[in-house]
């Protein structure tokens, strides 16, 4: 049997987190282990997190006294020393896999010789009440294999999968340092599965819709992962909101080393990361108009070609 690792951060997910549980517990395929750890919640997530371990064997809780970001690195670099020759994939606390997630992604994975594997997306809305509404699903006609110059030629097609680490399926040995370092950064998410692409041979693209993101209009994983742009560091409600090149522009950067990598960047390729960087821009611009804050300075450079 292959042996998956799933890891969960969760962060006050008292509400959401039993039926996340229940997702996995439900996956047709069964061979896996799940580290869940409590970051530091001032609800029942704990409390949920060593119930479960205490009736599936295969659920290893974790338990820290306050939100440590700094904890998820440290967890990939334990398991490239413990488990380098497994697969492993996350799941955010408020999330859910479809029942099949495992079982298709890992024989989509062995069946192509693949270093990872993204799957489809269904988008939910959560009302609060229990009250669950699918908005959209992100997902291609037929499978996508990536390799070689395909990683280029291919970007506008399967570029929006990388914009998360979840819904994906991983061999752990292409966890490197360099995808590592990228936890910290802003767009954290997709710049560490640019990095896993990187040192990926082969990557494909799952048609079928298997992960469920549900919106509850908060993500625990900006309590827990990364730097959160809305709070502490760069915070709208101080004197300025700080967002310069060593965030966006950096951001910016790695994509185009990354596309770089694989040789000259075509026109296409470009106009698309310049609509990024433009959306990136706009969002943060947003984000300082709507805080209300009249004394906020938005500061970046504008990187030319």
């Amino acid at each position: 049997m292959n042996k998956v690792i799933i890891y969960t951060q969760a962060f006050n997910a008292a509400r959401t987190l039993p039926r996340t549980i229940q997702s996995v517990l439900s996956q047709s395929y069964k061979d896996w282990i799940w580290f869940i750890v409590d970051n530091g919640s001032t609800d029942d997530t704990s409390a949920i997190i060593f119930n479960a371990a205490r009736t599936d064997c295969r659920i290893i809780p974790y338990g820290l006294s306050h939100n440590d970001a700094t904890f998820w690195i440290k967890f990939f670099r334990m398991s490239l020393e413990n488990y380098l020759d497994y697969f492993f994939t996350i799941i955010d606390a408020d999330d859910e896999f479809k029942p099949k997630f495992l079982e298709k992604t890992l024989k989509f994975l062995l069946d192509n010789n693949l270093d990872a594997v993204a799957c489809g997306t269904e988008f939910v809305n959560d009302n609060g009440n229990g009250g669950l509404q699918i908005t959209k699903q992100r997902k291609l006609d037929s499978n996508l294999i990536i390799e070689g110059k395909d990683f280029a030629d291919k970007f506008l097609q399967y570029r929006s999968y990388t914009n998360e680490l979840w819904g994906k399926l991983y061999r752990l040995a292409m966890v490197t340092e360099e995808a590592l370092m990228h936890l910290s950064d802003y767009h954290y998410d997709s710049l560490t599965v640019l990095a896993i692409f990187k040192n990926a041979k082969r990557v494909g693209i799952l048609s079928d819709a298997l992960y469920r993101y549900i919106n509850c209009g908060y993500s625990f994983s900006d309590s827990v992962i990364g730097i959160n742009i809305y709070s502490n560091k760069y915070t709208s409600s101080g004197i300025e909101y700080r967002m310069n090149y060593n965030e966006i522009n950096k951001a910016f950067c790695e994509h185009i080393d990354y596309l770089s990598s694989y040789g000259k960047i075509s026109d296409e390729n470009w106009d698309y990361l310049s609509a990024i960087y433009t959306g990136w821009i706009y969002e943060n611009l947003l984000t300082l108009y709507m805080s209300g804050d009249k004394t906020g300075i938005f500061i970046f450079n504008i990187l030319s070609e």
